[in-house]
């Protein structure tokens, strides 16, 4: 399995529920993808699922970007164990 999101090579991107969020769609057997969701003007979460990963299930590798300093700033555990819905209640370190 990879460990990051760069290490992803990503095919295709389709529009989310809401016109503020993309997934990218992968081939690699385990992942099902990428959302990233524009929170705000200053906030950007980056979340990657193992494949057939629902939002709500714990199975979701998230990272929080800060576009007022363009630091992004990593969930608390490495693992593919956050629970993608609740991205904004995370605590990032």
């Amino acid at each position: 399995m990879k460990n990051s999101i760069q290490d992803r090579k990503y095919d295709s991107y389709r529009s989310a529920s809401n016109d503020k969020s993309k997934i990218a769609v992968t081939t690699e057997s385990d992942a099902s993808g990428l959302i990233v969701d524009q929170a705000s003007s200053t906030v950007i979460y980056l979340g990657e699922g193992l494949f057939g990963a629902l939002t709500s299930e714990a199975k979701w590798l998230i990272k929080k970007i800060d576009l007022t300093t363009g630091v992004v700033i990593k969930a608390a555990s490495q693992d593919f164990n956050q629970i993608w819905d609740n991205r904004a209640s995370l605590t990032y370190v």
